[in-house]
């Protein structure tokens, strides 16, 4: 399994914008803006306390900005953002399949059941079948379960380098909640989640007005321990915004 780590984007961002050249004098720089912004992480692992690995999680929604603080060489922005659409793809087995001297058994589960490991084979082990002798079970693998909620990140800041030139370094941090259709990322856990998210990024001005951002952040998932189950969801994800400045 390829795990994504936050180094790699760290290095990345800041060698790109290290290479574009700050040719801008005008001050591109504003009170507040709007903009929509969409999240994407293809996998997860244990980057930080999460154990809940594989998961796919896309999200889609829009962001507020609003200035704190602002010189020519640094900004602190207030930012808040709201994700109608969230998307959280859980791996999951079907059943489990037992081999004790040539016999073979297969238990087919009512419902899929989600796993914490992204490709658990064995998953217990059976003493009662075969008694005396204990078996282990192991997985069969099915399609990955999909959970459908809504985020919301009320409480954020972000801090701008550069915010006189059309290209300027970010860092965000952002905290809140998700409401999900049922527990994610397992049964067992929590259907209200807490979430914060931080990283570095590069919002670039296509016009006075206008502007994209790209962000590499790491992302941690938890209830808080509000549920008998918390394996935590850790990744890093993409988020892309386009904004409206005023």
């Amino acid at each position: 399994m390829v795990k994504i780590r936050l180094v790699p984007g760290v290095a990345v961002f800041f060698l790109f914008v290290a290479s574009v050249p700050a040719q801008d004098t005008d001050r591109y720089d504003f009170k507040s803006s709007y903009g929509a912004t969409v999240t994407y992480s293809p996998n997860s692992s244990h980057i930080l306390i999460g154990r809940a690995e594989g998961r796919e999680i896309t999200t889609v929604g829009f962001e507020y900005t609003h200035r704190l603080w602002g010189g020519r060489r640094f900004r602190l922005d207030y930012s808040s953002e709201i994700s109608p659409f969230y998307r959280e793809s859980d791996p999951a087995i079907y059943g489990v399949t037992e081999t004790y001297n040539g016999y073979r058994v297969t238990v087919n589960y009512p419902s899929p059941s989600r796993t914490i490991q992204s490709h658990a084979d064995i998953v217990g082990q059976d003493c009662t079948t075969f008694y005396p002798a204990c078996v282990p079970m192991h997985a069969i693998q099915g399609p990955n379960e999909i959970t459908y909620g809504f985020a919301v990140t009320p409480v954020g800041l972000r801090a701008v380098l550069r915010p006189a030139h059309r290209v300027q370094p970010t860092f965000a941090l952002n905290t809140g909640f998700i409401v999900s259709q049922r527990a994610i990322p397992i049964d067992g856990a929590a259907s209200f989640n807490f979430q914060v998210l931080f990283g570095p990024g590069v919002q670039i001005f296509t016009s006075k007005q206008s502007s994209f951002r790209m962000e590499y952040l790491l992302r941690h998932i938890s209830n808080g321990g509000s549920a008998n189950l918390n394996p935590g969801i850790d990744q890093g994800i993409f988020r892309i915004s386009f904004t409206y400045h005023r």
